[in-house]
């Protein structure tokens, strides 16, 4: 209720991720790269979902039904926000930032930035709770 900031950015990025998923299966190199992601978009991506969406409806009421989903949201916010870090050992070995998305890092930085003060102003834990290790792990 009165979150359709966080609807319509959430809403966004589902339809985003859905293209780069689309592209991936279209151009993968081989069939078996293809079958072996599908196996784990549809387990981690569908089955964590149904499971969540199960388990929050089936056992938890009100207060506590958001909150454990807020809770879910919020680690599965910071691992996104930390798997840039692979490009970091890449950089790291070979002492160059060659293989370093910069534009990515920023953008990440500065809307990591701008949602912590999002955060702040309507005083949301679990929009703010993740910046911080966002921040950090983009500042890495």
């Amino acid at each position: 209720p009165g979150s359709y900031l966080v609807a319509t950015v959430n809403g966004f990025g589902i339809l985003v991720e859905a293209v780069y998923v689309t592209l991936f299966f279209i151009y993968a190199p081989t069939k078996a790269m293809r079958a072996k992601t599908a196996i784990i978009f549809g387990v981690l991506d569908v089955g964590f979902l149904g499971a969540a969406i199960a388990a929050t409806r089936l056992a938890l009421e009100g207060e506590a039904r958001i909150d454990a989903i807020g809770f879910m949201c919020a680690g599965l916010n910071i691992i996104m926000y930390a798997s840039p870090l692979s490009a970091m050992k890449t950089v790291v070995t070979t002492k160059s930032v060659e293989f370093m998305p910069f534009m990515l890092s920023f953008f990440f930085f500065l809307n990591g930035g701008i949602w912590a003060f999002y955060a702040l102003l309507v005083r949301d834990i679990f929009l703010g709770q993740p910046l911080d290790e966002k921040l950090t792990i983009v500042e890495i």
